[in-house]
């Protein structure tokens, strides 16, 4: 039980329940206002017992969902990703990265590079965000 109440201990279990979701919510409300250092991991329990329970009930009543609205479920994973998107920071910066990384993954699938379009397409754009970051705004010495 020690583990979980020192500084380090807390770290590695917020580390654990860390995922994309997680992070752009809590990046979210923390742009708004300051928050406890006791939020993310209780958020983050919540997050995984609603995955542990969903995985469940989909294997359970899975099966009973009709091929045509299984075709359409497809796009809630990428339906999830624009919302968080949208919910996340509104720079110049950060929109362009999306659009670079978002063109360049089109572009791959387009020429049937497989999932490496999608790698592809975050590393591009995450490395354009960073340019354009340190390019509108350099660190003062």
């Amino acid at each position: 039980m020690a583990f979980f109440c020192d500084a380090e201990g807390k770290k590695w279990l917020a580390a654990f329940g860390l995922t994309d979701e997680v992070f752009a919510v809590t990046g979210a409300h923390l742009a708004n206002k300051r928050l406890s250092p006791h939020y993310p991991i209780p958020f983050e329990g919540f997050c995984y017992a609603s995955w542990v329970l969903g995985t469940l009930l989909g294997a359970i009543i899975g099966h009973a969902v009709p091929a045509q609205l299984s075709d359409i479920l497809t796009f809630a994973l990428p339906a999830l990703f624009l919302a968080l998107l949208l919910m996340g920071k509104r720079s110049f910066a950060a929109l362009s990265a999306a659009a670079c990384g978002a063109t360049i993954a089109v572009l791959a699938t387009a020429l049937q590079w497989g999932n490496f379009g999608i790698v592809l397409g975050a590393v591009g754009g995450a490395t354009l965000g960073f340019v354009l970051q340190r390019w509108l705004h350099p660190l003062t010495a």
